[in-house]
């Protein structure tokens, strides 16, 4: 009959046992380094720019329709939309829509726009965002723009603290007043931890 201290020596053991094999897998699970990868896709319709078209007497292609600046803190625009990611974690960035919105009519309309085209600059960089042709000659007052694909510099470009809008075309007739007008981009920008 075994002795109660063989019966304590045995069950020490069989402890010291278990507790090797639990630090075992343990190290063996803490040494396997796995990399945990988080993206998201964030679609930004930040509020949009405000210009004034002047009076334009030319119907010639390539006339200037508007130039003007805008700002958009890129970095506070994702971090209203996500709360955890900011323009640190900006991995791809495309203009996906463009609308164009006339504030004051009278007389004229979006349908006066035959066609024309929106580039944004920011000192020695220039992308092309969006091209329209062949614009109908409807009486509205708002333009969805075919955007084209995006290239790397748009992303240097809206990290900029101010870029410049500029719009080029041809109208169908002139203009004899000034008109107010609103460009209004939507990007879809892919973040990544």
């Amino acid at each position: 009959m075994p002795t109660q201290n063989t019966i304590t020596t045995f069950i020490l053991e069989k402890y010291k046992m278990i507790f090797v094999a639990a630090l075992v897998l343990l190290s063996v699970f803490c040494s396997c380094k796995e990399s945990v990868s988080i993206s998201r896709d964030v679609i930004l319709t930040p509020p949009g720019a405000k210009f004034i078209i002047p009076v334009i007497s030319s119907t010639n292609a390539g006339t200037l329709i508007g130039n003007f600046q805008d700002t958009i803190s890129l970095d506070q625009e994702v971090r209203n939309a996500t709360g955890d990611f900011g323009i640190a974690n900006l991995r791809d960035l495309k203009v996906t829509a463009m609308r164009l919105d006339l504030d004051t009519l009278k007389d004229h309309y979006s349908g006066n726009l035959e066609n024309f085209t929106i580039e944004i600059t920011s000192g020695n960089l220039k992308d092309t965002l969006a091209i329209l042709e062949n614009n109908s000659n409807s009486k509205n007052n708002t333009i969805s723009i075919p955007v084209r694909s995006s290239t790397p510099r748009l992303r240097e470009i809206m990290s900029s603290a101010s870029f410049t809008y500029k719009i080029t075309g041809k109208l169908r007739t002139a203009t004899t007043v000034p008109l107010s007008a609103t460009l209004t981009p939507t990007f879809t920008i892919k973040l990544s931890l």
